[in-house]
Order: structure tokens, then sequence, then C-alpha cells
């Protein structure tokens, strides 16, 4: 009776002399107080106070309790009976202070199974971010893919354009065809497939927005207080709960850990949500306040629990979707890609026969023939040998050099009943004929075939230069040497090399 009585008067010394802000230092040992933990304690302190007054003003007498009775021989009824009283309120007391302790324990388990979820919801809004990061992708992809496509049919009317003068290009163009209508059906796959995105984005906001309320309801809960007496009550109740809860934090842990395994990837994308995860913690602390209101709170929390689990659920459901869309959306990156660089390939061969086309366009324009691979240029106007060597220089030809019967015969049908010069001479050596050193070889060269008239080359007059008279009758008896100076027509002869 005496220690009890001791330690009562230690707590109430406390009290005296000491501002609020002390006094709930004594209490901070347990938990940091709110304002209604803070009401609680002064009634406990009320309490000691009655202890430090029974001892004072009461107690006296009962330090010579052990002796028997007082002068009469008997104690007053009154003493006896203020004793047990401020005993059990003592005891009362003690016992809040026990629930109290447990009830804090319990509601920090609580706050941190809701921090799981609410790291489970930012882990599916990080899913969320990099599903829109491959969409960006693909969306660019698919810009270029356009563009690519644009050129492309740019490339085909240019095709078209040029059919007129080269046919062997109408066998392409179909080919193409065919991969314009290959690209219009992957188009408007690709336009499926971004309608389902559109629809699963829906999904994750419309999940966003249940997370939202759901936080909203725990708000609403832990703003309804209720009294003193109803924890009391309740307090057996709630500590059979908070085991049961225990058992589920212990169920969500383990889920937890495995979940882990599967996010450990995303780990970069929950340090983004670190500042979600500081005003959630605010809220925490907010609702603090309301931790009397355990009995509503148990309900909200089963109902709270089998959300999380059936979430759990749809998050392994939606990370295993997102895992296969990635997959799906890596395919469709690479098969883009390989599509783009086949097209730009294909620009770049369209556009390099294109310059060939229009190179071949322009020389028939010119006035250039072709026979075989060369190409063949017969001048309307007359000159010299040299300047008309120096005329085909700057045309990035040369005067034309025969080396086969059949070029013989096409030079002499490409005269037209004209004389003209050609790469023939032999200004050198007398006698000693040779090709101009004009042509791919840039070296002189003497002919392996010849096609001189009859009695020629006869140099009858300083004539070291060749012409060809398609005059003759017999055009392999066209040869006819001339004097450098005469002036007539020429053949520039253009080869493959020199384009």
């Amino acid at each position: 009776m005496t220690s009890t009585l001791q330690v009562a008067e230690y707590d109430g010394s406390q009290d005296e002399g000491s501002s609020p802000k002390k006094k709930r230092d004594v209490w901070r040992g347990v938990r940091p107080l709110q304002i209604a933990e803070y009401d609680t304690l002064k009634e406990e302190k009320s309490c000691t106070k009655h202890f430090r007054e029974f001892q004072s003003g009461v107690c006296a007498p009962l330090t010579g309790m052990d002796s028997g009775a007082d002068e009469r021989g008997s104690y007053p009824r009154w003493v006896t009976s203020s004793g047990i009283a401020a005993l059990i309120l003592f005891l009362l007391c003690i016992l809040l202070l026990a629930g109290i302790i447990g009830l804090s324990v319990h509601y920090n388990k609580v706050i941190s199974r809701y921090n799981i979820a609410r790291s489970q919801s930012s882990t599916y809004i990080k899913q969320t971010e990099e599903k829109y990061h491959f969409k960006a992708g693909y969306n660019n992809l698919t810009k270029e893919r356009d563009q690519l496509k644009l050129s492309y049919n740019n490339l085909t009317k240019e095709r078209d354009q040029l059919k007129a003068s080269n046919n062997n290009l109408t066998e392409e163009r179909d080919q193409l065809k065919v991969s314009y209508n290959n690209l219009i059906k992957e188009r408007d796959h690709l336009k499926v497939s971004n309608t389902n995105l559109t629809e699963e984005r829906d999904q994750l906001k419309a999940s966003n927005n249940n997370l939202t309320e759901e936080r909203d309801q725990l708000k609403v809960s832990y703003t309804n207080l209720t009294e003193r007496d109803q924890l009391e009550a309740s307090n057996k109740n709630l500590t059979e709960e908070r085991d049961q809860l225990k058992i589920s934090y212990i169920h969500l842990t383990k889920e937890r850990d495995h979940l882990k395994v599967s996010y450990t990837n995303l780990t970069e994308e929950r340090d983004k949500l670190k500042v979600n995860q500081n005003n959630l913690t605010e809220e925490r602390d907010q609702l603090k306040v309301s931790y009397n209101n355990l009995i509503k709170e148990r309900d909200h929390l089963k109902i709270s629990y089998t959300n999380l689990t059936e979430e759990s659920d749809q998050v392994k459901a939606s990370y295993n979707n997102l895992t296969e869309e990635r997959d799906q959306l890596k395919a469709s990156y690479n098969h883009l890609t390989k599509e783009r660089d086949q097209l730009k390939a294909s620009y770049r061969n369209l556009t390099e026969e294109r310059d060939q086309l229009n190179e071949t366009l322009n020389l028939w324009n010119s006035g250039w023939k072709k026979f075989g691979s060369s190409w063949y240029f017969l001048s309307k106007q007359k000159n010299t040998w040299t300047a008309s060597r120096e005329d085909c220089l700057k045309r990035g030809a040369h005067l034309v050099i025969i080396n086969s019967e059949a070029e013989q015969r096409f030079i002499y049908r490409l005269g037209e009943s004209l004389s003209a010069h050609i790469g023939l001479h032999d200004m050198n050596t007398e006698g000693d004929w040779e090709w101009v050193d004009d042509g791919p070889s840039r070296k002189s060269s003497t002919p392996d075939i010849t096609f001189w008239n009859d009695g020629e080359p006869n140099n009858s007059g300083g004539e070291d230069c060749a012409e060809i008279v398609t005059k003759a009758k017999n055009p392999l008896k066209s040869w006819n040497d001339i004097p450098c100076s005469k002036n007539i027509n020429w053949v520039c002869e253009k080869t493959p090399s020199a384009f």
C-alpha cells in the first residue's frame, strides 16, 4: 500500500509547477502525443492529484494503520472507502495508459500496411509511365514511317513519269504497289493497337480514381471521434482484432516481398514517387489525431484488406499485361525499325535510279544516242580535229573509238550521210595510227580492227587524222585519212565510267 502511494506521488510531482509542454514531455517515452491524447493525460494527472491530496490529508492517519487503531481504537470509515476508491482509480488509469500504448502500436502497424498499399499503387503508376514511354517511341516511328511513305509515294509518281522513257520500270512499280498494300494493312493493324492502348489507359485512370476514393474514405473514418468509455469497453475486442490484423499483415508482408522480386527493375520510378510518399506521410500524421475511432476503423480496414487483396491480384494481372504489351511494343519497334531501314534503302535505290534515268533523258534530249554501254553524239557544227576533240572533252566524252564491226555500223548509220572526225590519228609517228588517249584507260592504243576505204590511208597531203565517210557504199570501208585542220562534223563517245 505504501509503495503504491509513493508511485502516485512521484507521478503527481511531474505536474506541479510545469507547463503543458513539459507535462507532455513526461509521456513522450510512450509515443508522440496529439491533442486528444493530451486530454486523456490531463484526466490521468487529475487522478494523480487525488492521490497526492489523499496522501497529504488522508493517508497520514493511514501510516499508523500498522499500529492497529486511532485514539478511540478504530479507523474512520471514510478513510477506508477513500483509499480503496483512489486505488481503483489509479489502477484504471494504468489500464487506460496500457490500452493507449497498445492502440498506438496497432495504429502504427495499420499505417505501415497502408503504406505498403500505396507503394503498390506507385509501382502501378510507374508501369503506366513506362507504357507511355513506349507509346511515344511507337508514335515517333509511326510519324517517321508516314514521312517515308510520303517520300515513297513521290518517288512512285516520279517513276510513273519516267515510265514512258524506260519500260523496264513497270515490273518494279508493280512490286512497289504490293509493298504499299502491305503497308496499308500494317497501318490498320497499328490503329487497332493504338485503340487498345487508349482503352487500357482509361482503365488505369479508373483504378487511380478508386485509390483516391479509398484514401478519402479513410480520412472520413478518422474524422469521427468516439469517447474514452467506448475505447475501454472495446479494448478486448480491439486486441483480438489487432492480432488478426497482425496475421494479415504478415501475409501481406510475404506478398509484398514476392512482388518486390518482380519490381526490382522498377526501383528508379519508385524514387521519383517519394514526393508523393512524403505527402502521404503528412496525411498519416494528420490521421493520428483520430486514433480513438478504432471500432469503425476495424470495419473499414477489413474492407480495405479485401480491396487490397483484390487490388494485388489486379496489379499482378496488370503487371503481366504490361510486360506482354512492352514485349509487343518492342517487337513492333524492331519491326518498324527494319521497315524504316528497308524503305530508306528503297528510297536510295529509287533516287539513284531516278538520277540515272534523268541523266539518260538529258542525254537523249541533248542529241546523244545509246549503243551497247556507250552514248554517242553527232555534232551539228563543223570544226577541226583538235577543236572537235576539245568539244568532246567539255562534254565529258572523247572522240569516238571504234572497237567492233557492230559499233562501226552504228556510227555509219549515225553519220546521216556526213563525214565526221573520229578519235584516230598518226600525229606521233607517221603511219602508226592510234586512238586518242582520252578514253577510259587514258592511254593511246593501236586499233584492233580497221575499216579503211580502198587505198587509204595514203597521206596524200600531210593527212594525220581520220574521218568516217557515211556516204560510202560499204560501211566497213568508210575510213579516210584527212588533214587535221579540215572542218567537218565529229562524233563523241561517252562510256559508263565517264558518268
